[in-house]
């Protein structure tokens, strides 16, 4: 009988475009990626590495650096969170744009649904915000209106809580 170690849990370090897994306790190269553009965001969903690299976000087999998959979510994610197998991606500085502003993927790399957000004007200095969501293939599924959109504060789900970088 053969009997197999459990893998290592791989240190993944960010390096501008590239990716490199250590096993953290004996700083062997597991595995590398070179990306073509600068890597901005990690994230793990379940035994899945997502990154973004510009307008794209990349999904990674954890162990063995294998690509799954790679989705133009059509806009630059400034901010993210792991939603149990899922991962929502978000700009907040698109908001009012009518554009994609928020974008959930699986674990697997496909898009489960969007959300983009538009201004609607009722006067000089005044209206409110849409935002609405559809699924993979467009579809409506619920809209909500609130004040102008003003400076993004961040989400939260369960014990997590991501705020936006601060940009001067």
């Amino acid at each position: 009988m053969t009997y197999r170690s459990a893998p290592v849990q791989p240190l993944v370090v960010c390096m501008g475009r590239g990716l490199l897994a250590l096993d953290p306790a004996t700083g062997q190269i597991l595995w590398s990626i070179d990306s073509k553009f600068t890597i901005s965001r990690l994230f793990r969903v379940g035994e899945r590495l997502l990154f973004i690299a510009g307008d794209n976000v990349h999904c990674i087999d954890l162990e063995s650096g294998a690509a799954i998959g790679v989705v133009d979510v059509g806009f630059f994610p400034d901010e993210g969170i792991v939603c149990g197998t899922d991962l929502i991606v978000v700009n907040a500085r698109l908001a009012a744009s009518g554009r994609p502003s928020a974008v959930c993927l699986t674990s697997e790399g496909a898009i489960r649904w969007k959300g983009t957000s538009e201004m609607e004007s009722t006067g000089l200095l005044s209206g409110h915000t849409v935002f609405r969501t559809t699924s993979a293939d467009g579809a409506f599924v619920s809209e909500a209106r609130y004040g102008l959109a003003g400076e993004a504060a961040g989400f939260l789900f369960g014990d997590q809580v991501v705020q936006p970088d601060k940009r001067g």
